[in-house]
């Protein structure tokens, strides 16, 4: 992450050094994409940054055809909750839900992966995506490893592909109480070498501090036995200190007096 010195208010300006696509304004019957012109957001593992010119996938409510709720963004705390998808990510990869697309991009980017499989079921964001612009700065060798599936995330099965890694991001909000079973469910479908999903540090914090262990007993044996206990085959990055990622991530949500688990 590369930390502008320039800030606002003595905070600073976000940049990063994720490819991060350019989008048009855009509105479909229950999807729509404006931008925010400039304004605060916390990070997932860092604290609050200033955000200039933010794009936002916002989503009609189901209930009130006049209100319009913030579906995702491209603001510091998505950027940094699932870049390790984007860095870690091997061979063939298949990741539930298009959103904005820039995982699934930023993915592509990545040497070590072969192709990218985005499963995505509503027919509006698929169109909002083709049609924003996402693509416009993209290299042709990079956008050809992307295909997009209509399907749903919880029956869709590989042809004969084996998967590399599964992501799995298709909720609005982190640590749904049925992330676990939905991760599973999927899992039980694809058979992923790897998974790694939107938030899986919450939940081995959570995990961590219902253990009573102290914070210099967050380590990778805690995070083996914690994956052994999901009976999932979860990525854990060894090349960079992830115990003490899932601690800050941990803090920080508690810093901002949200949940650990909904």
């Amino acid at each position: 992450m590369d930390i502008s010195k320039h800030n606002l208010l003595n905070v600073p300006l976000f940049r990063t050094d994720l490819f991060l696509p350019k989008y048009k304004p855009l509105q479909k019957d229950n999807w729509r994409i404006q931008h925010m012109g400039l304004g605060f957001d916390h990070g997932y593992f860092s604290d609050v940054w200033a955000v200039e010119n933010m794009p936002i996938l916002m989503r009609r409510n189901k209930d009130n055809n006049e209100k319009w709720e913030s579906w995702m963004s491209i603001c510091p705390h998505e950027l940094e909750s699932q870049e390790l998808c984007c860095k870690y990510a091997f061979g063939k990869v298949v990741i539930m839900g298009l959103g904005m697309g820039w995982v699934a991009i930023n993915t592509a980017f990545n040497h070590q992966v072969e192709k990218v499989l985005i499963i995505e079921i509503d027919n509006e964001v698929i169109e909002i995506f083709e049609e924003s612009g996402a693509f416009d700065d993209v290299p042709h060798e990079i956008q050809n490893k992307i295909i997009i599936v209509k399907a749903d995330a919880f029956k869709w099965k590989p042809d004969s592909d084996k998967i590399n890694l599964l992501y799995v991001d298709i909720w609005k909000n982190l640590v749904e109480p049925q992330t676990i079973e939905d991760v599973r469910i999927m899992q039980q479908n694809i058979n992923a070498d790897k998974i790694y999903f939107w938030g899986q540090e919450l939940f081995f914090f959570k995990d961590f501090i219902d253990s009573g262990l102290n914070e210099n007993e967050m380590n990778y044996n805690f995070l083996r036995n914690t994956v052994e206990k999901m009976n999932l085959p979860l990525l854990l990055p060894e090349d960079i200190d992830y115990p003490s990622m899932v601690v800050k991530a941990g803090k920080q949500r508690i810093k901002r007096g949200l949940p650990l688990l909904r």
